[in-house]
Order: structure tokens, then sequence, then C-alpha cells
């Protein structure tokens, strides 16, 4: 008998299921016609929901600093200081973890 561990959903639809089958790490479409799925469906194997990641220090700060093009317009539009002041703005709002 196949052993089934560890599901949890990979995505917010609920579409891939990421399993330990046997010790070993799948990812299993959750359709129907799909063995493996169909196998988790009938042995009643537990499904966790889907949890997304926890964005890091670097994500956050990044996605604020905006791209390349962007801080350099804004260099360009409020200065050097004003962009500096800014980025250490972000800093302290995303401390490192």
């Amino acid at each position: 008998m196949i052993r089934y561990t560890n599901a949890r959903y990979q995505n917010e639809s609920g579409t891939v299921i990421s399993v330990l089958i046997d010790g070993v790490p799948h990812s299993v479409p959750a359709v129907a016609g799909n063995a493996e799925y169909g196998d988790m469906v009938r042995d009643s194997i537990p499904i966790a929901a889907y949890q997304a990641p926890t964005p890091s220090y670097l994500d956050l700060r990044s996605k604020e600093y905006g791209t390349a093009k962007e801080q350099i317009e804004y260099a360009v539009e409020n200065g050097m200081d004003a962009l500096i002041a800014r980025n250490l703005a972000i800093k302290e709002k995303y401390p490192k973890a």
C-alpha cells in the first residue's frame, strides 16, 4: 500500500497537491482521472489548506523601492537626499529579521 503523508495544496485554486509518497516529494494534480489523486480521495487522505509563503524583508523592500528606472526618476525629480531618506524609511519599515 502506498503511504501518502504531509499532503498540502500548492496553490490557491487547489489544483495541485504537494505530498510525500512513501517519503518522496511529489506534486499531484488534483483532477479526476489522476490515479494518485484518486487513491488519495479513496483513502481519505487529509489535505492541508494552501498557505501562502511569507514574503521576506528583501521581497518587501524591493517591491517598495521600485525598479531601477523608478528610483532614478525619483532621484532626478526629488534629489539624491530625498531618495536616500526614502530608502532609509523603507529599511526602517522592513528591518532585517
